[in-house]
């Protein structure tokens, strides 16, 4: 259960960036005017729960026919692919660090006028698009892979486990928008990517023998049930 703990705190404390860094970079760095119409920052926060709806179909579908055919990935495996979204939804950002870097050393306040919120929001749109693909990669399962795991004594302890989880997530998440105000946004950037890569891969090695596991604990749940 340890793995899946720590790759929930890593998940959650890039995937709520959302509400902290990423907002104050739409507020401050990107182009308020996209397809004609004037967007404001807060309206941002939106595309993530469009892309669920848009999304959470066609997961499910594709779970379902890779199970079907007999490869649908582990739930460990598929926090591993979840934690490689979530990397690739801050290297989409990369190409933004030119514009960001243009401004370093200007102070916040100044952030808010012309000529400096030159960022396309394209970049935050597919973030957003990655970020949600991760979201319906760990989310659903998690809770799920806790409680098949845990010895049946301590169960409701350990799916608190997993909520403990992410709470250390947000205030991580909290505490690593303070490194783009003191190191910039590359370096915030860059660190998000190489934290989720080091647990994509760590997650992707321990998969098998959770895999294990969780077979060897659902034969007397199956036994009890029959």
């Amino acid at each position: 259960m340890i793995p899946l703990f720590l790759g929930s705190i890593v998940f959650f404390g890039v995937f709520e960036q959302a509400s902290t860094t990423l907002s104050l970079f739409a507020e401050r760095l990107v182009d308020r005017h996209y397809l004609g119409m004037h967007v404001v920052a807060s309206a941002y926060q939106f595309i993530n729960s469009a892309f669920i709806i848009l999304l959470a179909s066609v997961f499910a579908w594709m779970w379902l026919r890779l199970a079907k055919s007999g490869r649908e990935p582990s739930t460990v495996n598929k926090f591993g692919i979840g934690l490689l979204f979530t990397a690739m939804s801050f290297v989409v950002m990369l190409p933004s660090v030119a514009t960001v870097g243009q401004v370093e050393g200007v102070h916040a306040d100044y952030l808010f006028a012309f000529p400096f919120r030159t960022v396309s929001a394209n970049y935050l749109i597919v973030l957003y698009f990655f970020s949600t693909c991760a979201e319906l990669c760990i989310s659903p399962v998690g809770l799920s892979s806790m409680s098949k795991l845990a010895p049946p004594r301590i169960a409701g302890m350990v799916m608190g486990t997993w909520f403990l989880g992410t709470a250390i997530g947000n205030f991580l998440a909290g505490q690593a928008a303070h490194l783009s105000a003191t190191h910039g946004y590359a370096f915030l950037f860059w660190t998000l990517i190489i934290s989720s890569l080091i647990f994509a891969a760590a997650m992707f090695l321990v998969a098998p023998p959770i895999k294990r596991m969780l077979a060897r604990g659902q034969s007397p749940q199956a036994e009890v049930a029959s």
